[in-house]
């Protein structure tokens, strides 16, 4: 079982990476899915966790799932587009 200091490390980790695949706007669909269950992990700590720290990964981890979704919406509706 992780400690506190490990799933923060674990979970900004994982934020990271789905930062990096924003910005290249690939596996959106992937993103989103590990975006969420971030924010669910975040939202119901198991561990007591440092409010400060937490709450500025669940903003930032928030703001790129809305990102994510924007894009994945975009993605499917312009798909079949012509211009």
């Amino acid at each position: 079982m992780k400690t506190s200091g490990e799933l923060l490390n674990s979970l900004a980790e994982q934020l990271d990476y789905c930062e990096k695949m924003l910005a290249m706007e690939a596996r959106l669909d992937l993103v989103v899915i590990m975006l969420e269950d971030i924010i669910e992990k975040l939202s119901n700590p198991p561990f007591e966790i440092d409010e400060e720290i937490r709450a500025k990964l669940l903003e930032k981890a928030k703001v790129c799932y809305y990102r994510a979704k924007t894009l994945l919406y975009l993605t499917e509706t312009t798909r079949g587009a012509k211009y």
